[in-house]
């Protein structure tokens, strides 16, 4: 992106999120046309790349259209204390407003401050709506109206729009931090409702991100005066198969080498967060590694959760909650035995006030304060229901942060049992190729569109096979009550009926026999079919060199889908998705 108004990364290293910016420029476009629009909310955890998105988003709609007024704003970083949030908010406006409006001069605009800004308005621009907003403005600070003024600089974006008869559209980054707002004898300022009547416009939309899903969600677009004038999305980690890459060009950036394995085994480890994958690279640059085998990997994965940049990033997450706490002690005991959960109800809650000495109010109210900090999911507008983060990173530096802090243990006794036990994973070559080639199968699986093909070409049956339409597919550990915990290497939920695949991968020198598959279809499958209990569920066995004559047998005999490299690499180009590479 040559011409940029705020910092963004290369286009080069941008991965697996054009369909999200194309989303924001068009909500842009479209309300040049004429389109009414509605304000939007992109929730989703912290790190994913939300504010990359909005930079580019108005970076292209500053430089590449003239009809609507695009507006950025971040709450992140800053001191929230009003009057002086009030001005900066304004100053903020009036220099983005008037820098559009006369790009010519937009460099010498971005360097004015809040009077330059009202003079430059009242000499030049002369419209309604501007005049009316600073007039307003000024008159509220010679008069101490500090409520009025926060109104004010809240609403600037829309009176203008609508006196001026003009479209604007607002990118206000991590909106959450908007209830932290307080006036200067430390009274919340409760501007949420000021901002009900600023989004509610359809020539002036307001788009948000926010990183507290549970308090975005819960707290603000689900109850108040906020309720129902966002159209809700959801933004995760990349898709795997993108992640890969993106892998790849970081390694190429930093001026390291990878291999399609380990760069798979990252991608799957971050769940595809960007953040993550970056750090995970820039810390092997840093030790002088390659990130090319599973050796490697784990010296520089276990660094950076130790002692890197990703540790530095997440302590000061988890530090932040526990000092918030009224007692640090029980704050971090909490955070210690809710990681032995992957959900925790009202039964669970219980079980940890009696561990705790303290009362169920109390625990309800600390695991409200662990979502919103955005080290657990909140499922429930009454804190009656959690759920353990889709972030495998930060749930292992959870672990990590319960043996130094609750459990007293050393950081260098932690690292080296941490490092034993990644060795012993980098010598399972085959398993990490295994997850190389689940990540293929999964993409693939995302494009299915209820299409049905030959089941011996593909599947080793003679039956026709309906690929379904998913409604999600995914890797999963699931863990019926009372029974213990069981990963799924592939799953995918039908989106028209209850429909469910359940996938196994191995990718070893050798043929899969009768004992592993009769594992996977007696235990994992039956497993999955509780978790999800739904009506039909398809077994798929993926094996690279094929299956031994019994369990080939055992597998016909079931009706379960057995697929083989070559079978698989035919069924993925059917699909426009690559075969798996062949150094794998």
């Amino acid at each position: 992106m040559k011409n940029m108004i705020l910092d963004t990364l290369s286009d080069d290293l941008f991965t697996d999120r054009d369909d999200w910016l194309e989303y924001l420029c068009k909500m842009g476009t479209d309300l040049g046309s004429g389109v009414p629009m509605m304000s939007a909310a992109i929730v989703g955890l912290r790190r994913l790349g939300k504010t990359e998105l909005f930079r580019r988003a108005y970076n292209s709609l500053f430089f590449c259209q003239d009809k609507v007024v695009p507006v950025f704003w971040t709450f992140e970083g800053k001191k929230l204390i009003n009057p002086p949030f009030s001005k900066k908010y304004l100053e903020n406006f009036l220099r983005q407003y008037f820098a559009f409006r006369n790009k010519a001069e937009y460099k010498d605009i971005f360097k004015y401050d809040l009077p330059q800004l009202f003079d430059y308005g009242l000499d030049n621009d002369r419209s309604e709506g501007i005049g009316h907003v600073i007039i307003s403005f000024s008159n509220q600070m010679r008069s101490d109206g500090i409520s009025e003024m926060l109104s004010i600089a809240i609403n600037a974006p829309r009176t203008v729009a609508f006196q001026n008869e003009e479209k604007i559209i607002v990118f206000v980054d991590e909106f959450q931090e908007v209830v932290r707002l307080e006036d200067t004898d430390g009274y919340n300022s409760f501007c949420l409702g000021m901002y009900q009547e600023a989004v509610e416009s359809f020539d002036c939309p307001h788009v948000i991100t926010g990183s507290s899903k549970s308090l975005m969600l819960y707290d603000i677009l689900r109850t108040g005066p906020l309720y129902g004038r966002f159209f809700l999305k959801y933004i995760e980690g990349m898709d795997e198969y993108f992640a890969k890459d993106l892998v790849y060009k970081w390694c190429e950036h930093f001026g390291i080498r990878t291999a399609e394995h380990v760069a798979a085994w990252t991608a799957w480890k971050s769940a595809g967060n960007p953040y993550y994958i970056q750090l995970i690279v820039k810390q092997a640059a840093e030790m002088g590694l390659h990130l090319n085998t599973p050796e490697n990997l784990t010296d520089v994965y276990v660094a950076s959760l130790m002692h890197g940049t990703i540790r530095a990033e997440l302590e000061r997450q988890v530090q932040k909650f526990v000092n918030e706490q009224n007692n640090q002690g029980i704050g971090r005991e909490l955070i210690y035995h809710a990681s032995e959960y992957e959900i925790i109800s009202f039964r669970q809650m219980k079980e940890i006030a009696g561990r705790l000495d303290c009362t169920f109010e109390e625990v309800r109210k600390m695991m409200t304060d662990l979502a919103w900090a955005d080290l657990w999911d909140a499922d429930s507008v009454k804190g009656t229901y959690f759920v353990k983060l889709k972030d495998p990173v930060m749930n292992e530096f959870l672990e990590i942060w319960c043996e130094e802090w609750v459990q007293n243990r050393s950081s260098k006794s932690v690292e080296a049992e941490k490092l034993g036990r990644y060795k012993k994973k980098a010598k399972q070559f085959d398993w990490f190729k295994g997850i190389a080639v689940q990540i293929y199968i999964l993409y693939m699986m995302s494009k299915w569109d209820n299409r049905e093909v030959d089941g011996n070409k593909y599947f080793g049956t003679d039956r026709k096979i309906v690929l379904p339409k998913f409604r999600w597919v995914d890797n999963r550990n699931l863990k019926p009550e009372s029974e213990k915990e069981v990963e799924i290497d592939i799953l995918g939920v039908d989106a028209g009926v209850d429909v469910q695949w359940l996938g196994e991968c191995k990718y070893w020198k050798d043929k899969v026999g009768l004992r592993v598959v009769k594992e996977f279809a007696e235990e994992r499958a039956e497993t999955g079919r509780k978790v999800y209990n739904l009506e039909t569920t398809v077994l798929w066995f993926f094996s690279r060199m094929g299956f031994s004559k019994n369990a080939g047998a055992y597998m016909k005999e079931r009706g379960i889908l057995h697929t083989d490299e070559e079978e698989l690499n035919s069924l993925l180009e059917s699909f426009g998705v690559s075969r798996l590479p062949k150094d794998l």
